[in-house]
């Protein structure tokens, strides 16, 4: 009978919905991706210790806060390399890198190619 129920709750998302609080603690990573956000800092602007918003990103994104802003920051590069005319450069400050080769191996990790590479490939695509 408890196999059964803990078994109807694994395939039920709504009990593992994700909480208000990461909702909005990722909204303010989206809204503030070009700024430089630290874990502490981060953990405290929302009533948190260090170890908790770990714990909290953990269980319900299986990712730490820091991976959790890189990939949504290479995500939006990865828009603005396909959807500007913006330098590359301009590109890893607007995503809150103060150092383009940093960003660019950032990148590259990310998408397996380099920024340049990224936006090459999208161009000969839409053409």
């Amino acid at each position: 009978m408890i196999f059964e129920f803990l078994s109807i709750a694994a395939q039920n998302p709504a009990l593992h919905a994700e909480p208000p609080l990461l909702k909005e603690i990722r909204r303010y990573l989206e809204d503030n991706l070009d700024r430089k956000i630290r874990l502490p800092q981060l953990a405290a602007k929302f009533g948190l210790s260090s170890v908790q918003l770990l714990a909290l990103f953990r269980k319900h994104l299986n990712l730490t806060p820091n991976r959790y802003l890189i990939q949504r920051r290479m995500a939006r590069a990865a828009v603005l390399l396909g959807n500007s005319e913006l330098r590359i450069n301009e590109i890893a400050f607007a995503v809150g890198y103060t150092d383009p080769l940093y960003f660019s191996g950032e990148f590259r990790r990310c998408h397996k190619v380099s920024p340049r590479q990224y936006r090459s490939a999208l161009n000969n695509v839409s053409v």
